[in-house]
């Protein structure tokens, strides 16, 4: 895979950036942001803690309805500009006039991409931990209490914690480090066929040791009397966070997108890959956690607790947490380069530094952020930022303002600002699907994202 350097490679393209060749990379680029610990660690959980199967249908109409759109949308946006997202929006706002306190706007995905990698490589430090756990054979027979008590124990120590959160920042900015090309291309290509292969693997398992019948019961025979407005708000919401939308990776990953490439097919073919792999992860847990007899609303510690208890007393249970937590670290650290490279991308249109440098400043500070957080379970638990943890405030402000504000730039920009017939130049599709799309990005998509904001701030109750 080597590295084509383009000049105007797109309307307003930057000289000098790099694209990828073939659809390939760029599908599993995508695809490998999309599916990180949202859909491994997250879907799991709250599927079990919202009913199973209507929670399942409602998110997959939200993917449909809110994540396609949008995804198309920044796609689009990325590829016509070859910038990053912060220069993205300040050239159209330059090419339409706008007032420039509007480029306030694009700092919101690039602030928001790289406060979440601050606190997600915490928790994907623990999942390297929990490889090297049960290489140990800690989880072989073990009980409830000696499972919860390896988490807790894993949470009271900072020292640990750091060390998990060390290695997997070095592994994400040993990839941004590289390139476009030679970094992220290039493991994309390795990781994610590993990453799809373990699910394989895994479902195997799941279906010939555990109670596959009823995971998958669980999964689709819908009980409607069981949707809460709560559960409505959270699948809403997952769709449109578990497809890495609002934070810049998907644009800057459409900036390195081929001209020739079919956005409309990319960008659906990914919000459906996605889609499958979180209920192919559903697939996996709950029917081993029902032949052990567990409860699927366990909640967050669903995987770290109730998986490695239910596996360490199956057959061959060392053997699968170890491919069952491989699998949360590659899908995490497949999702973790594409929260780097967004700021990384920006610097370096900017300034006259080589990447390694700009990775390594910007992965330092991320990592000294994250280190905040990692205490704050433990040794700095009482410093409170509006009654919140350290994880938990940076979890919050990520996840219910920055995100759902960076989708309404996504929207606002590609629906509305971008000029029309060169967004219309991107999506290339019938002139009725482009009418359905621009009614989806201009109207329904932030009409949902405002919810979903209001709705996670508590300002309304759904």
């Amino acid at each position: 895979m080597r590295e084509e350097m383009t000049k105007s490679a797109a309307p307003g393209g930057g000289s000098d950036h790099p694209v990828w060749h073939g659809r390939w990379t760029l599908l599993m680029a995508a695809t490998g942001s999309a599916v990180g610990l949202g859909n491994i660690w997250k879907f799991p959980y709250i599927t079990g803690e919202n009913g199973g199967a209507a929670f399942v249908l409602i998110y997959i109409v939200f993917v449909l309805v809110l994540g396609v759109p949008l995804m198309l949308g920044e796609l689009g946006l990325g590829r016509s500009s070859r910038k990053s997202p912060l220069s993205t929006i300040m050239d159209i706002n330059r090419e339409r006039g706008l007032p420039k306190g509007l480029d306030l706007a694009g700092w919101i995905p690039q602030i928001g991409s790289i406060s979440i990698l601050t606190f997600y490589s915490v928790i994907a430090g623990w999942s390297l931990l929990y490889i090297l756990y049960s290489l140990m054979g800690v989880f072989s027979g073990i009980d409830a209490a000696g499972s919860e008590e390896v988490f807790t124990g894993l949470l009271g120590s900072a020292g640990v914690m750091i060390l998990g959160h060390t290695v997997f920042m070095a592994l994400t900015a040993f990839i941004i480090a590289r390139g476009a090309v030679a970094g992220i291309a290039r493991s994309i290509g390795w990781l994610m066929p590993l990453l799809l292969t373990m699910v394989v693997i895994m479902l195997g398992y799941s279906m010939f040791s555990g109670e596959f019948a009823r995971g998958v019961a669980y999964l689709f025979t819908p009980d409607f009397s069981k949707v809460t407005p709560a559960a409505i708000s959270e699948a809403l919401g997952h769709a449109f966070f578990s497809l890495s939308l609002g934070m810049g990776a998907i644009m800057v990953y459409g900036s390195y997108m081929q001209n020739q490439e079919n956005i409309p097919v990319t960008g659906t073919t990914v919000s459906l890959l996605d889609m499958v792999l979180a209920l192919g992860m559903g697939l996996v847990v709950f029917p081993v956690v029902f032949a052990y007899g567990l409860e699927p609303s366990a909640g967050p510690g669903l995987i770290f607790q109730s998986v490695p208890l239910a596996m360490g007393n199956l057959p061959l249970g060392d053997i699968f947490n170890v491919v069952f937590f491989s699998l949360v670290a590659f899908a995490a650290l497949s999702s973790s380069i594409s929260l780097l490279e967004p700021t990384v991308a920006m610097i370096e249109e900017r300034v006259q530094t080589s990447r390694p440098v700009i990775t390594v400043i910007v992965a330092g500070g991320t990592w000294l952020v994250g280190i905040a957080a990692a205490l704050s379970f433990n040794h700095w638990d009482e410093i409170k930022i509006f009654g919140a943890g350290i994880f938990d405030a940076l979890d919050f402000v990520s996840g219910q303002i920055l995100l759902p504000l960076g989708g309404l730039v996504v929207a606002v920009w590609s629906g509305w600002y971008m000029n029309r017939s060169a967004i219309r130049e991107q999506l290339v599709m019938s002139d009725a699907l482009f009418s359905i799309w621009e009614i989806a990005v201009r109207y329904v998509t932030p009409l949902l994202i405002v919810l979903v904001m209001l709705g996670g701030l508590g300002i309304i109750s759904f």
